[in-house]
């Protein structure tokens, strides 16, 4: 009974402490010790030799095979159970011992797999946004191309039919042909205004707010390390956007010829109410005064956002940053727009 409760307890211990060889050892030593040392602790040798076989007790396995050798002071008969037993227990661990090798071979492999599971994920989703930006960009590039035709062709023979009506009105005597050229011109003029009305539309739909924010901040390359955010929806009215694009160029112009920080944040983001654009620097506070005072690019900033009905807020506590709001447009009968 008492060798059982000493086994279970020594078993029980290192497999708590799976993690400390140390523990190992030491159990597995002072159970050999004790079966060289106490004849009656002879039962104790299976349980040395499984935990040298299963943890790979290195230093306390001389220990056992000394034991298993004073074992030939026994009966012949609990010699050779006592070897069948301690043969069974190194067979015993080592199995086990090899599967737990397996096992964490396995849980290694799993965990490996979703690494890369996880990497093409992550790889995949690029690709997809890469080749959604480039369709987009295709787009508007044949968008861009349409309407230069359309106004380069379309609307130049447009022009010159309205002109050579007009002239042909000044030089008729006859009424009704008269009235006939007006009917043209007049068809002519609600032509050229639908064409012109199409080709700001086309060109206008081509105007890539992220893609043209981006390119804006190129500039900083090299010289700043930049973080940007670009969250807003294609949907954003044109007057916007092209104020946004040239706001970020002249900040980015500025803040290259008169800041001396290294970092810059750029923000677009999009509100339920409202578009908000920020841009600034780790620059000194000499430094952000010293950009606030110098020429008329930051007035037109302030006027291009107050033709949006939007504020404009400039701060040199740190660095230099501008934090602009432009309210939406509303919908409904009080709705407003943007020149």
């Amino acid at each position: 009974m008492a060798v059982s409760l000493i086994s279970a307890t020594a078993l029980l211990i290192c497999e708590t402490f799976t993690e400390r060889p140390q523990i190992h050892n030491f159990i597995a030593a002072v159970l050999s010790v004790s079966c060289i040392m106490i004849t009656q602790a002879a039962a104790l040798l299976p349980t040395a030799v499984f935990i040298c076989a299963k943890y790979r007790s290195r230093y306390a396995a001389p220990l056992a095979v000394v034991a298993l050798i004073s074992s030939v002071y026994l009966s012949f008969s609990d010699a050779a159970v006592l070897f069948a037993l301690t043969v069974s227990a190194a067979v015993i661990g080592m199995l086990c011992f090899s599967l737990e090798s397996c096992r964490e071979k396995l849980i290694e492999m799993r965990d490996d797999n979703a690494e890369k599971q996880e990497l093409l994920k992550a790889q995949n989703s690029r690709l997809v946004s890469v080749h959604d930006f480039e369709v987009r960009a295709a787009t508007l590039n044949e968008r861009n191309r349409i309407a230069r035709e359309i106004h380069d062709s379309v609307g130049h023979m447009l022009s010159r039919s309205i002109l050579q009506v007009g002239a042909l009105k000044v030089i008729t005597k006859e009424k009704e042909t008269a009235e006939l050229l007006d009917s043209l011109g007049g068809t002519l003029d609600t032509a050229m205004n639908s064409i012109r009305s199409s080709v700001h539309k086309l060109h206008e739909d081509s105007t890539d707010l992220s893609a043209s924010f981006a390119e804006a901040l190129k500039t900083l390359d090299g010289k700043f390390k930049v973080e940007s955010i670009c969250d807003i929806t294609s949907d954003c009215p044109y007057a916007v956007k092209l104020s946004f694009i040239n706001i970020a160029r002249e900040a980015v112009s500025n803040t290259v010829k008169h800041s001396n920080g290294d970092r810059v944040f750029a923000s677009l983001k999009e509100h339920p109410s409202f578009y908000q654009f920020i841009f600034e620097d780790n620059g000194t506070s000499a430094a952000g005064k010293k950009l606030l005072s110098g020429g008329i690019g930051l007035q037109n900033i302030q006027d291009r956002i107050s033709a949006l009905g939007g504020l404009c807020r400039f701060d040199t506590g740190k660095g230099f940053r501008i934090f602009i709001t432009v309210p939406k447009r509303r919908t409904g009968s009080n709705a407003g727009s943007y020149n």
